[in-house]
C-alpha cells in the first residue's frame, strides 16, 4: 500500500492544481487548524459539543441508533432479515447530548447522524468555520 499524498499550507490555487487535478485522495494537513470548531475540539469533548449545540437550528436530521455491539458497525442482522440499527429523526442538539451521555458509558450504544446540509441543520457553523479552498457555491454537509 502506498502512503497517501499530503499537502500542507494549502491555498485555493495549490488545492486546485495539486488536488483537484489529480483525482486521488490527499491529506490536507492543517487546512482547518484555525477554525473555532477545531479550537473547541482541542479544548475537549464537552466544549466542542457545547459549541456545536449553539448552532442547532432545531431541524430534525436522519439518525441511526444501535445497541452496544462488538463490531461497532451499522450493518445487517446475522440472519440478514433486517438491520442491526433503528432509524430516527432528531435535531443535532439531541444527538450531541446523546454523544455526551454515551461517552460516559463503559459499553455505549452507537449513534450516527446521516448527511445534512450544515446551513439547514447548524445554521451559521459554515460561516464561522469557512472552507476557503472550495467555491462558496459548494454547500458543506455534516455527518
Amino acid at each position: 500500500m502506498q502512503p497517501m499524498k499530503e499537502l500542507a499550507g494549502a491555498t485555493r490555487e495549490r488545492f486546485e492544481q495539486a488536488v483537484m487535478a489529480g483525482y486521488e485522495p490527499v491529506v490536507l494537513r492543517g487546512v482547518a487548524a484555525d477554525w473555532p470548531l477545531v479550537a473547541q475540539a482541542r479544548a475537549g469533548q464537552e466544549p466542542c459539543l457545547q459549541y456545536l449545540m449553539g448552532f442547532d437550528g432545531g431541524q430534525a436530521v436522519d439518525a441511526v441508533l444501535a445497541r452496544p455491539d462488538a463490531t461497532r458497525a451499522f450493518t445487517y442482522r446475522p440472519a440478514l432479515d433486517g438491520f442491526n440499527f433503528t432509524r430516527d429523526k432528531r435535531p443535532y442538539a439531541a444527538l450531541f447530548d446523546q454523544l455526551w451521555r454515551y461517552s460516559h458509558f463503559p459499553d455505549p450504544p452507537a449513534v450516527a447522524a446521516q448527511s445534512a446540509l450544515v446551513a439547514e441543520a447548524l445554521p451559521g457553523l459554515e460561516r464561522a468555520n469557512a472552507m476557503a479552498l472550495l467555491d462558496a457555491s459548494i454547500a458543506p454537509r455534516i455527518w
